[in-house]
């Protein structure tokens, strides 16, 4: 039985709250942890979107009312729904409430082969010494693990990479703290250095996490087909007849591959 919960921070990612109460109970291992949330030592640690969020929302419904749906608006599925049909967004949301979400990604139209994480966890130094000074601990935020996004919305500062183990088991849930998101300054990527890159990257993660509260509507499937066909044609990453440019698909080469036509609404 659980004696405790954390209330979840702002705009804290699911995962990073589940992660902080395996810190605080001292859990002897990470399949106690799922035992002891869950209810089943099988379920998949899952930074983006958790899955078997009915199982978990009973267990601590005693501690803090919270709805299946409550626990899903704290995980990625705004943005990965956002231009997705009504009907699709419900099946993935059905989905991740009761756990059966094999190939959850692909159903919402994200091949792996094409997903974009430069890392699996980031954080901006600015938000962790907030955090630190307004609850004591830091967290993960939800912005800053969305796909492409290199830069903090909030501060538009570059975000490091977590300091991980080299190995983290697929059950495993990995809090923010001193040991994962050391002081130390690295070096910075050669895109820090230019102001124009910057403001780009500053604008994709503004207007990305934008979509994590506020989903655009949903479209039809064709009329969503014919958008993201004309804006990458328009940004140069598909060929005329729609294909698309995979080796272009990179944020690194954000210089060469974006322009502003892209996020022009």
């Amino acid at each position: 039985m659980l004696t405790h919960f954390p209330v979840a921070l702002p705009d804290e990612v699911l995962y990073s709250r589940l992660a902080r109460w395996h810190l605080h109970s001292g859990s002897r291992s990470p399949k106690q942890t799922l035992d002891d949330l869950f209810g089943n030592r099988s379920v998949r640690a899952a930074i983006d979107l958790q899955r078997h969020l009915r199982a978990l929302s009973e267990r601590i419904s005693e501690l803090t009312p919270c709805s299946p749906q409550d626990l899903l608006r704290q995980t990625l599925f705004g943005y990965y729904a956002s231009h997705q049909t009504a009907g699709m967004a419900r099946m993935a949301m059905g989905a991740m409430i009761d756990g059966q979400a094999s190939g959850l990604h692909a159903r919402l139209g994200i091949a792996a082969g094409t997903r974009l994480p430069p890392c699996p966890l980031r954080w901006c130094p600015r938000c962790h010494a907030a955090a630190m000074r307004q609850h004591s601990e830091s967290f993960w935020r939800r912005a800053h693990q969305l796909p492409g996004v290199l830069v903090c919305p909030s501060h538009g500062l570059p975000l490091r990479n977590a300091r991980l183990p080299e190995a983290v088991g697929q059950h495993e849930f990995i809090a923010a703290t001193f040991r994962t998101c050391p002081p130390e300054d690295p070096s910075l990527p050669d895109w820090a250095e230019s102001p124009e890159t910057i403001q780009l990257l500053w604008d994709i993660a503004q207007k990305s996490a934008r979509l994590l509260d506020h989903p655009a509507p949903a479209p039809s499937l064709s009329a969503l087909t014919d958008q993201c066909r004309d804006r990458l044609i328009t940004a140069d990453l598909a060929l005329p007849s729609g294909r698309l440019r995979i080796s272009r698909l990179n944020f690194f080469n954000l210089q060469k591959t974006f322009s502003m036509r892209w996020h022009q609404t």
